[in-house]
């Protein structure tokens, strides 16, 4: 699967030893989980997942002391959940992110990475997913793909991650 990271900061990395943290955005079975099985950065998927009292702020994570001591320990890292399809949840992480980095003294780069919308191929995947993972809930995945699909705009300037459906073979994006 081909991808470009978009959305601003899209130049090279210069040698002033920022650290990357990218964000992935998309519904659920857009590819998030699959794209991050192929990269070598720390990750951390679903982030806010089994947060801690159920709060939904950025550091209220169960991983967000893993990410500040991967950060710590110079690795760049990725960051995914469902919940950055919200604009708001996905400017909370940016803000979350950006006191972390202040907090630990570090120079952070975020990126983005936004899966395209597409509601349908979403819905295939989840199904899929069902039959060779039967202990996930997949009509709660169903219900996300729906709720989300609704308000999630990736910014029209990014080239977008295309969702492929499962066992189909997916010709690289452009």
């Amino acid at each position: 699967m081909a991808f470009v990271i978009g959305c601003g900061n899209e130049n090279k990395r210069e040698l002033d030893m920022s650290q990357i943290v990218t964000i992935l955005v998309g519904l659920p079975g857009s590819g998030k989980s699959t794209l991050l099985k192929q990269r070598t950065e720390v990750l951390f998927d679903d982030f806010h997942c089994c947060a801690f009292r159920d709060l939904t702020t950025f550091s209220a994570s169960r991983h967000f002391q893993a990410l500040g001591a991967a950060l710590q320990s110079g690795k760049d890292c990725i960051i995914a959940d469902i919940a950055y399809c919200s604009g708001d949840r996905l400017r909370e992480a940016e803000d979350g992110l950006r006191t972390l980095g202040s907090e630990l003294g570090i120079e952070l780069e975020i990126r983005h990475l936004f899966f395209a919308n597409d509601a349908s191929a979403c819905r295939h995947n989840v199904v899929h997913r069902f039959s060779h993972e039967p202990a996930r809930d997949y009509l709660a995945e169903l219900r996300n793909i729906d709720h989300f699909a609704r308000s999630y705009n990736p910014p029209a300037n990014c080239m977008q991650v295309r969702t492929c459906c499962a066992e189909i073979k997916c010709p690289a994006s452009s």
